[in-house]
């Protein structure tokens, strides 16, 4: 099933060298790895209190942390589910998708892997984010869409994000071991925890052209950067 919606290249499962060291499989690694993973969505948390409880102020937020104070803010930071905020981010995802997909561009090559791949690219970043804010700016002045909707949503649409990046990099993490799109532009390290944290795949695709890792860092990320 997996390998029907990814391209699997008939290469050789030899691993190419790139990278990090390939023995990462200590339990300090693991450690490390897992504690990234947990702390860093909770960063996010502590940046949001911060800024809208303390006025940017570090040392008023440690001085509250200190003090227990924080008891009283947490709770409107704790997860809660909220279709409205599902819905503009799944819409968000979805619209990306499909300029990623459909907008001509140039066909670029990047330089060749370590595994000896030269990949192509579909060169349309800049008229993505071009049709982004043309579209969103006409449908805020048409009153579809709410201008103010992510500072609104934010604590939703954050925790509706941080799911779907879990989601994205345990399905990575499943098509690296099942369906790799290029067998020797992998990189096992002997640590599962390691491997999740780093990414098995040097450029996990769907099909031939959608590359996961530019989509959620140069699409759903960057461009969302200066729209909000």
């Amino acid at each position: 099933m997996l390998a029907s919606l990814v391209k699997v290249a008939n290469e050789p499962a030899k691993s190419a060298i790139w990278g990090r060291a390939k023995n990462r499989g200590s339990l300090g690694y693991s450690l490390g790895s897992a504690s990234l993973v947990c702390a860093t969505p909770l960063l996010g948390i502590i940046f949001s209190i911060i800024i809208f409880d303390f006025q940017g102020s570090v040392a008023d937020f440690v001085y509250a942390a200190y003090s227990g104070n924080l008891s009283l803010i947490l709770p409107a930071y704790y997860f809660r589910f909220s279709w409205h905020a599902l819905a503009g981010y799944a819409f968000w995802v979805i619209f990306q998708a499909l300029l990623f997909w459909g907008l001509p561009g140039k066909k670029s090559f990047g330089q060749p892997t370590a595994g000896g791949n030269t990949l192509s690219y579909r060169t349309n970043g800049l008229s993505a984010w071009l049709v982004t804010h043309a579209t969103l700016g006409l449908l805020c002045m048409l009153g579809a869409v709410d201008p103010g909707f992510v500072p609104k949503n934010w604590v939703d649409l954050w925790h509706v994000a941080n799911a779907f990046g879990f989601l994205v990099s345990g399905f990575a993490f499943i098509k690296a071991h099942l369906a790799p799109s290029h067998q020797r532009d992998r990189k096992f390290t002997g640590s599962v925890l390691y491997d999740f944290y780093m990414g098995i795949e040097h450029n996990p695709r769907i099909g031939n052209d959608f590359d996961l890792k530019l989509f959620i860092i140069g699409r759903l990320g960057m461009i969302s950067w200066t729209l909000m």
